[in-house]
């Protein structure tokens, strides 16, 4: 988002539909490799460290929801649960409207972890969009909204659809 006075040298002036979805290619990948090297540095594999942001973003999941989002068998969500429960990451508590139901909840420490990790990313997240006009930031903040549902309703069904 520039506008005429504050363009970077080499800057298009405006971004065509092919240019952002280009540009949206590349942070998908720019992603990818983040949560490959997240995943890495903290010694667990892609689908515990997504499993975590899942229940950091969303405190009333429980096992069979969890393994919906993250595309993998109950009985896979069962053994990543254990592994993070091992770890000191996840707890299994009774719901407190159903005692039927199991919710997951993220311990302290795995909440501090994460906060460790991803603080000095967001602290920087937070200083790029500060220097943005209130404009702008309603721009991208809808952009970001509209390509979330896009993703999301491309990730609910089956990836060929």
């Amino acid at each position: 988002m520039t506008n005429g006075n504050d363009m970077t040298p080499g800057e298009p002036s405006a971004y065509t539909a092919e240019d952002l979805a280009r540009e949206t290619r590349k942070l998908d990948m720019a992603l990818a490799a983040w949560h490959g090297g997240l995943s890495e540095e903290m010694g667990m594999g892609p689908s515990e460290v997504m499993a975590i942001a899942h229940l950091a973003s969303d405190e009333s999941l429980g096992p069979s929801e969890l393994a919906q989002r993250l595309r993998i068998t109950t009985g896979a969500t069962t053994a990543l649960l254990d592994r993070l429960a091992a770890r000191g990451h996840v707890v299994r508590e009774q719901h407190p409207a159903d005692r039927r139901k199991v919710v997951l909840r993220l311990t302290p420490h795995a909440h501090e972890e994460a906060l460790l990790r991803l603080h000095p990313m967001v602290t920087e997240i937070k200083g790029l969009a500060a220097r943005m006009s209130p404009e702008d930031r309603r721009t991208v903040g809808r952009f970001l909204e509209d390509l979330g549902a896009i993703l999301k309703r491309h990730t609910e069904g089956p990836l060929s659809s």
